[in-house]
């Protein structure tokens, strides 16, 4: 019993003695002795404390049942305005939060939910909103351990209105959402955490630390629960967040896979957002990794082994990516940036020539499609050849590369870019071309298709090409197909219609073409190589012409191209008698037009 003359303001000195009792593990005579404070002291301003002494001896003793009768009579008090003293109340909410997580630990969800409980009973006005809301994530954790995500979603709307913009109640947002199958929740929650910590205008400050180790939990939890596109999404913005190239690799090496599985099967418009999304993330740790290549050299080798997987990975994935040409294009470039971090050895040149010989081509394609912004992509488009040309020159120079078709690629590619841009150096470009030992047909036959396909118009330099061509068709072995195209541009490209006009060049030179045709024809050997079309095509056009002078009444130009289509016409055996018919008459005709004597007889 405690003597009676006893008074209150001594009782704060007794304290110190249940304590030392409490040391030598007296539980007994110290719960004892606080059961006599308690019927001494009930109604004085510091009496709960020895209501908190009280609950902290019945748990270290394992009377927690006890512990608990006092805890809901602190709680009742508290509801009757019996406040303890803040320092007192913040001591128990100290207790049972311990309590609380010990359970937590122990997986006893129910008996961690209830000790939380009693903490969130007893917050006043005076507590610090951001304990509230930690209080209301922690116990949201528990209803989300007994599938009650509901409830769970209800304590953390509470803790988001006593604490906005907090990645922890948006990562628990995350969980629910991830339980429930919801992508699109999961994905939000992801957003909401990482503006939270990078939103400049954000008053909750977190560092990108904290996100990092928070997005690593949410991928894991999303593989746990088999949600492939919310830990791609997780991974995605992880990467953003990490500071170590290694990490970065890691990260990476994780995510590909994932990208993979998500994407197999898929056409190429269905998988252009995932490699949208891809190519943002691979660019950002083309950036980290350039800032920090180089600086340590103690990880010279492992970053040059990471960069080397990077550049690979963006090869795989722009190969993949047909549906959408910028973004293919894009992708090459990413993996010609990463290879540019390698060392300059043979194999790494040869793959960085190979990308941007990739991207050259794709964006002359867009070029050709777009309406707008193609000078932009032909100018892009030279920057890249000049670089191409800039590694052939280092191979060549260092005797690790002989000349291949891909010069070839290089000088259509250029010669289109320069063309189509108005770039006065496209004539000495092709003269360059023209000068070169066993140039190809066919790249001679694109260059004069080139030369006239909008927004470029040089019929010079496409002739000046197709004559380069008629020579090479003449040679051994002669090339009839080759050379009856070659005419038929070439006339096509001098007289654009049947009404020459009043140029006498043009004319004269077109005659030319088609005399150049009649000395093929003539020859018995070459003459079966020739097509049958391409020859009717000749006998119309040179007819046609020599009509038009006839309607001019110039009979004597009228009857030389007349003329001229007589002699193709002897080389149509097979052309209807009608229709061969119907021209002798005309051609006799004109010839009784002519003034004097008449010319030798097309039929000899």
């Amino acid at each position: 019993m405690l003597p009676a003359f006893l008074v209150a303001s001594d009782w704060q000195s007794i304290c110190p003695t249940c304590l030392h009792v409490l040391c030598i593990s007296r539980q007994t005579i110290a719960l004892d002795f606080l059961d006599s404070l308690t019927e001494r002291f009930k109604g004085f301003p510091d009496f709960g404390k020895i209501s908190l002494l009280q609950i902290e001896l019945l748990i270290q003793t394992m009377n927690e049942s006890l512990a608990q009768n006092i805890i809901e009579g602190v709680i009742a008090d508290h509801n009757q305005g019996k406040f303890l003293r803040p320092e007192t109340l913040d001591h128990l909410h100290h207790v049972l939060w311990d309590r609380a997580t010990k359970y937590y630990k122990e997986e006893k969800y129910y008996e961690a939910l209830e000790w939380y409980t009693y903490s969130f009973k007893l917050c006043s006005g005076r507590q610090i909103e951001r304990n509230i809301a930690s209080l209301e994530r922690n116990i949201a954790a528990c209803f989300l351990r007994l599938k009650e995500p509901l409830k769970a979603k209800e304590a953390l709307k509470e803790a988001e209105r006593h604490h906005p913009n907090c990645i922890f109640t948006y990562f628990y947002f995350y969980k629910i959402a991830i339980l429930e199958n919801d992508v699109v929740a999961a994905s939000h929650a992801i957003d909401e955490m990482e503006r939270a910590v990078t939103d400049p205008d954000s008053t909750a400050w977190m560092s990108e630390q904290s996100l990092a180790n928070l997005l690593k939990l949410a991928a894991q939890f999303a593989l746990e629960n088999r949600q492939h596109c919310a830990a791609i999404k997780a991974l995605e913005c992880l990467s953003l967040h990490l500071d170590d190239c290694g990490l970065i690799a890691a990260d990476f090496k994780c995510l590909v896979p994932l990208i993979m599985y998500k994407i197999n099967g898929k056409t190429g418009e269905e998988i252009t957002s995932d490699l949208e999304n891809l190519l943002k993330y691979l660019t950002a740790a083309y950036y980290r990794y350039d800032e920090e290549f180089g600086k340590d050299m103690t990880t010279f080798e492992t970053r040059v082994s990471e960069v080397q997987w990077f550049r690979k990975t963006a090869w795989t994935f722009a190969t993949m990516s047909g549906g959408c040409l910028r973004l293919t294009k894009d992708l090459f470039l990413i993996s010609f940036k990463f290879a540019r971090l390698c060392p300059a050895e043979k194999t790494v040149l040869v793959d960085q020539r190979l990308c941007l010989l990739m991207a050259i081509a794709i964006g002359l394609e867009m070029g050709r499609n777009s309406s707008t912004g193609q000078n932009e992509l032909l100018v892009e488009a030279l920057g890249h050849i000049e670089t191409c040309w800039d590694i052939g020159t280092y191979l060549k120079e260092t005797g690790n590369f002989s000349e291949d078709t891909s010069d070839t690629l290089l000088l259509l590619y250029e010669f289109e870019a320069r063309v189509k841009l108005g770039d006065p150096r496209v004539t000495s470009l092709l003269d360059t071309i023209l000068e070169r030992p066993n140039i190809d047909t066919k790249m001679l036959e694109s260059i004069a298709s080139l030369a006239m396909a909008p927004p470029a118009y040089c019929p010079s330099l496409a002739k000046k090409a197709l004559r380069k061509l008629l020579t090479i068709s003449k040679c051994e072995p002669f090339d009839g197909l080759t050379f009856s195209k070659c005419i038929h541009s070439l006339i096509q490209l001098t007289l654009p219609s049947d009404a020459p006009g009043t140029d006498p060049y043009a004319l004269a030179e077109s005659q030319g073409y088609f005399e150049e045709a009649l000395k093929i024809l003539d020859s018995m050997v070459l003459r079966s190589s020739y097509p049958d079309e391409e020859i009717f095509w000749l006998m119309v056009r040179a007819w046609n012409i020599g009509v038009y002078y006839n309607t001019l009444a110039r009979y004597v130009t009228a009857e030389q191209w007349c003329r001229v289509a007589m002699f193709f016409l002897n080389h149509l055996r097979d052309i209807c008698t009608s229709y061969r018919r119907k021209m002798t008459a005309f051609y006799q005709v004109l010839m009784d037009r002519l003034p004097g004597a008449k010319g030798p007889s097309p039929n000899k």
